[in-house]
């Protein structure tokens, strides 16, 4: 995926001062409805990419603007795609594909 991500000043003001789309913030639900229980990461999906593309490893600060990629490493062709940041505390995203 393409990412571009802006983050605003206030962030530093949050308990956790950072907003990282790492493929570990993310789950895959099957289109039977199974929770994948692996990692959406691996070496495969990083090693694709230059560093230069890739999102930052270490997130995204307060008043950042970034753009990169992220690799998700999914087990089928169709499912759902589900981003849950800082484990679902403030919220979260779904994709079907």
């Amino acid at each position: 995926m393409d990412a571009s991500i802006e983050t605003m000043p206030e962030l530093a003001n949050a308990s956790y001062d950072r907003f990282d789309l790492s493929p570990h913030g993310w789950q895959f639900v099957g289109a039977n409805g199974t929770t994948y229980n692996g990692s959406l990461a691996s070496g495969a999906s990083y090693s694709c990419m230059t560093d230069s593309e890739i999102l930052p490893i270490n997130g995204v600060g307060p008043g950042e603007k970034v753009t990169g990629k992220i690799i998700l490493d999914v087990p089928a062709a169709t499912g759902t795609l589900v981003f849950k940041p800082l484990g679902g505390t403030i919220g979260g995203w779904e994709w079907a594909f």
